[in-house]
C-alpha cells in the first residue's frame, strides 16, 4: 500500500489536518515541538481502528491510496459528533444496551471509489447504503465502516488488506512479551517468511517466531546486521519462560499467570561470560534491532510510521539505522518525524514536510514552498531559520 494524499478532522477535539501529499516512499515531518507532527501519525493510525470496526466521535477523513499497484482508491467518510454529556442526560430512561448504542457515533457519510470508476463501491449517508450502485437491504450497521462490514468482498478485500498494512512503530521497549499457549503450540504453522510477514503479529513477536523457526537463516541475517552496528556484541538470542502450573489448593490465578509463555531478548557481549537480559539492554540497542527486524519481517507495500525517529538512538545507531532502513529495495513507504539535525541534514530536502499549526489547523509545506537553498546543507541552514520551522505555532 502507498498513501498518496491524506486529510483529517476531529470536530470533537477541534483539530484539523489540511491535505498532505505523500509523493515519495519517504516523508520526513519536521517542525517545532507541539506543531502536530505526532498528531499526523496518530490520525493516519486511526484509519486502522476505523477499518477494524471502531466508531470515532466527530472524525472525518479522506485518503487516496494504492494497493497492489493496480488498485487506486479514494476513501472518505465522517462520523457524527456527539456531545456525550447531553446524550447521557437524554438517555437516562434507556436500557443499558440502548445507552451503549446511543453513545456510539454513527457514520453519516462514507465513500469508497476504485480507479475513478463512476460506480462507487460504497456510497452511504445517514439514510441509505449503496453497494456498487445498489441499495443494500437490510441496511448494514451504522456504527462500522463499509470496509469493515464487507472486508471479504472483491475490491474491498484489497483495500482492507492494504489499509491494515499501516504500521505505527512502537517507540518503547517491552521487557517481556506474553505469548499464549495456542500461539506457541502452533509456531510450526509459519512455514515461510511470507506467512510471518502476512500475519498481524507485532514485529517483536515475529522476531521470536523467526528465532524459533528460521534460526539459521533469517534470524542469523538479522543478528549479523545488528552486530555490524554494535561490534561489541557477540551473540543474540531469545529467552523463554514456560507457564507456571501451581497445583490446587495453592493455585492463585489472580497472582500467578499460568496460561502464557513469556519471552524476551538476550544479548551477549564479547569477553562477558553471562547473557544480558532486560532491563539491562539499552533502549537504543533494542530500537535498532526492531528497526532492522521491521525491514525483514514486514510485508511489501507496508506503510511504516515512526515518531521521533532519533529517540534513544546514539549517533552510531542513527547513522546505521538511516542507511539500513531507508536504503532498501523493498517496496515500503516511511513517514517519520524528527527533530535531530543529523537526520534532517542527511535526508534529501525533497522528502521534507515542514509542519506548522495555526489554532487547531495543522498544515505542511515543502522545501520548494519555502524556497530553501539548492544544496542540502544550505537548505538545512535556511530551514532552521525559517519562521515556519522555528516558531511553528501561529496565533
Amino acid at each position: 500500500m502507498k498513501i498518496d494524499t491524506f486529510q483529517y478532522e476531529n470536530k470533537a477535539a477541534g483539530l484539523k489536518i489540511s491535505p498532505i501529499d505523500f509523493n515519495s516512499d519517504l516523508t520526513l515531518l519536521v517542525g517545532a515541538s507541539g506543531v502536530g507532527k505526532t498528531l499526523i501519525l496518530s490520525a493516519i493510525g486511526e484509519l486502522i481502528r476505523i477499518v477494524r470496526g471502531a466508531s470515532l466521535n466527530g472524525v472525518e477523513w479522506e485518503i487516496k491510496f494504492s494497493s497492489d499497484k493496480e488498485h487506486k482508491y479514494l476513501w472518505k467518510g465522517a462520523f457524527e459528533t456527539i456531545d456525550f454529556e447531553k446524550r447521557l442526560q437524554s438517555s437516562y430512561l434507556l436500557k443499558s444496551d440502548d445507552i451503549e448504542n446511543a453513545l456510539k457515533p454513527k457514520i453519516i457519510q462514507e465513500l469508497l471509489q476504485l480507479n475513478d470508476e463512476p460506480i462507487r463501491i460504497i456510497e452511504r449517508n445517514d439514510k441509505t447504503f449503496k453497494f456498487k450502485g445498489t441499495e443494500a437491504f437490510p441496511k448494514p450497521s451504522s456504527y462500522k465502516s463499509g470496509i469493515n462490514l464487507f472486508a471479504d468482498v472483491d475490491d474491498i478485500i484489497i483495500a482492507y488488506k492494504g489499509l491494515n498494512q499501516i504500521n505505527l512503530f512502537q517507540n518503547f521497549r517491552p521487557d517481556v512479551i506474553y505469548a499464549s499457549s495456542e500461539l506457541i503450540n502452533n509456531l510450526a504453522k509459519y512455514k515461510t517468511l511470507d506467512e510471518i510477514r502476512n500475519s498481524d503479529l507485532s514485529t517483536y513477536m515475529k522476531l521470536f517466531i523467526v528465532y524459533k523457526n528460521f534460526h539459521d537463516d533469517i534470524f542469523k541475517e538479522i543478528k549479523e546486521n545488528f552486530i555490524l552496528i554494535f561490534p561489541q556484541i557477540s551473540d543474540l538470542s531469545m529467552g523463554i519462560i514456560e507457564p507456571i502450573h501451581i497445583p490446587e489448593p495453592l493455585h492463585m490465578p489472580n497472582i500467578v499467570d499460568d496460561n502464557n509463555y513469556k519471552f524476551f531478548l538476550q544479548i551477549k557481549e564479547k569477553d562477558v561470560e553471562k547473557w544480558i537480559n532486560p532491563p539491562s539492554i539499552s533502549m537504543g540497542m533494542f530500537k535498532t534491532l526492531l528497526l532492522i527486524s521491521e525491514r525483514y519481517l514486514c510485508n511489501n507495500e507496508t506503510v511504516i510510521l515512526i515518531d521521533e525517529f532519533e529517540n534513544s538512538l546514539g549517533l552510531n545507531c542513527i547513522d546505521a539505522a538511516v542507511d539500513n532502513i531507508f536504503n532498501v529495495e523493498q517496496d515500503l513507504q516511511f513517514i517519520i518525524t524528527s527533530h535531530h539535525p543529523y537526520i534532517i541534514n542527511n535526508i534529501d530536502m525533497n522528502h521534507w514536510k515542514v509542519v506548522s499549526r495555526k489554532g487547531g489547523v495543522i498544515s505542511t509545506k515543502t522545501a520548494r514552498d519555502l524556497r530553501l537553498g539548492e544544496s542540502r546543507h544550505e537548505a538545512f541552514k535556511q530551514l532552521i531559520q525559517s519562521p515556519d520551522y522555528s516558531k511553528g505555532i501561529n496565533v
